[in-house]
């Protein structure tokens, strides 16, 4: 049974959180090669400041990762999140990332798709879309940009325990997919949906004159290591193998 594409995301590399950085290096080594396409739909790292980060040890470790892989013939897609979506440019291409858009349409094996990282579905969440805004305009990419790496990285932490304080305060239902969007999304013909952002590994199933589609939504990789798989017997949820107990530095 050959399997076509793989589906990340929210895996939420930081360097406080080792043990998920060996886990995900364990699946770019073990799970991924051979495989035609992986897919990574957001929040990859924990927090992402710009190019100045891929040149720290435990990043670079990744990002060489995705680049032996691109040249032993494994094609990348990559969504930026919420927490990563400076990750673009150069340092992108030179990890062997293609960025797609925040809604990508493809086509894998006679299958149509759409990739987004989850956030554009969650349409009640009129707050976090006024903030999406702000932080992605393009004064305030530059003043990111211009900042040293130490204060751009303190001033990211920052932004996510507000962050974390802030999603303490609101109700799943405000911040959950909106199905009804997601119907709509499906209306055009696709097959499925696959996104991350809510941290839920779930399925929902949508019936339409003739056929059905689904919205698969991933897990986040640091409560439950998973992704989805896209094989000749069609989308499957999957648990990632948890990386064996080690204590230390990362891995090389």
């Amino acid at each position: 049974m050959a399997v076509k594409a793989l589906f990340v995301s929210d895996v939420h590399l930081s360097p406080a959180a080792p043990a998920e950085f060996r886990s995900f290096l364990r699946f770019l080594d073990e799970t991924v090669p051979g495989v035609d396409r992986l897919y990574v739909l957001g929040d990859l790292f924990d927090i992402w400041v710009g190019p100045r980060q891929a040149l720290l040890p435990c990043f670079d470790r990744v990002l060489s990762r995705f680049r032996d892989l691109r040249e032993r013939g494994t094609r990348m897609g990559f969504v930026r999140g919420n927490r990563d979506f400076l990750l673009a440019g150069p340092c992108a291409r030179d990890a062997g990332l293609e960025v797609l858009p925040d809604r990508a349409d493809v086509e894998i094996a006679g299958r149509r798709l759409i990739l987004t990282h989850g956030d554009l579905l969650c349409t009640r969440d009129r707050a976090y879309h006024r903030m999406r805004r702000v932080i992605r305009s393009g004064p305030a990419r530059a003043a990111m940009r211009r900042l040293p790496l130490g204060l751009a990285l303190r001033l990211a932490r920052g932004f996510r325990w507000a962050s974390v304080a802030e999603v303490a305060r609101k109700s799943d239902y405000r911040m959950g997919l909106d199905l009804a969007e997601a119907r709509a999304w499906l209306e055009g013909g696709a097959d499925a949906i696959i996104c991350g952002h809510v941290h839920r590994g779930e399925r929902y199933r949508f019936r339409f004159e003739g056929r059905t589609a689904d919205l698969i939504s991933l897990p986040a990789w640091d409560r439950s290591p998973g992704y989805a798989e896209l094989s000749d017997a069609g989308l499957s949820l999957r648990s990632a193998s948890p990386s064996p107990p080690a204590a230390g530095s990362l891995p090389g």
